[in-house]
């Protein structure tokens, strides 16, 4: 008997190492394509600043077509007169060409922040005290993440200590809502005799527009009790 609770314990532990793994490994991949995309953004963003910034030292700098060169005595031509107009960049282009270069600007300063703040961590947020079975319950976030986030991060802890025979797995599952992808956040098992077991588990999780999304708590449940709560956002 002793074995087989060994052996049970072993196996859980196994499964949540390479579900952990295989999270980190989802998050690191989703990391480097957003850091790439938003590098490529940001390369693209500074080359346009740069080209238009040439333009306008450019324009601003030098005439078209009038010789401007002038020594003492010297005086401008009818010619250089009647180009004035199309040598010297004018006030309202001057003022366009500002104001594109300060909103680039602005926005390259924007995706900089948001590269090196990928995710926050907040004070935990109880989402869910209790190991009862429970159907989807939804939770809004809204409260405590920002209109922008577009996923949850969550942990939870639970612990029980049976049953031991029928159906033994238990689960704590997340989905942004009806009809979409369901996620496990925990899954528990002790079927030994005289077990008692206790899990703790984190995991990133869609949200809807709505700063949504819903979890359960499978049959048969924890029955030393169980805990969710919202710890961060991305």
């Amino acid at each position: 008997m002793n074995n087989n609770k060994t052996q049970n314990q072993n196996d859980n532990r196994s499964e949540q190492e390479a579900n952990l793994a295989l999270m980190e490994a989802r998050v690191k991949k989703l990391t480097t394509r957003l850091r790439a995309g938003l590098f490529l953004l940001f390369a693209m963003l500074i080359a346009g600043a740069l080209f238009f910034a040439n333009v306008y030292y450019e324009r601003l700098a030098l005439a078209l077509t009038g010789n401007y060169t002038m020594t003492s005595g010297d005086l401008l031509t009818a010619g250089d007169w009647n180009t004035l107009a199309d040598d010297f960049v004018s006030k309202d282009e001057y003022n366009g060409l500002v104001a594109t270069i300060n909103n680039m600007t602005a926005t390259v300063n924007n995706i900089t922040t948001k590269v090196g703040n990928i995710a926050t961590f907040i004070d935990p947020v109880s989402v869910n005290t209790g190991g009862a079975v429970a159907g989807w319950t939804t939770f809004d976030a809204s409260p405590y993440i920002p209109a922008d986030a577009v996923a949850v991060i969550l942990e939870a802890e639970a612990a029980m200590t049976g049953p031991d025979g029928g159906d033994k797995d238990a689960y704590i599952r997340i989905r942004e809502s009806a009809g979409s992808f369901e996620y496990v956040l925990l899954r528990g098992r002790s079927a030994g005799e005289r077990d008692n077991v206790a899990w703790a588990s984190q995991g990133i999780f869609p949200v809807g527009n709505d700063k949504k999304f819903q979890w359960e708590i499978e049959a048969p449940g924890f029955n030393e009790g169980a805990v969710i709560r919202l710890i961060g956002y991305y």
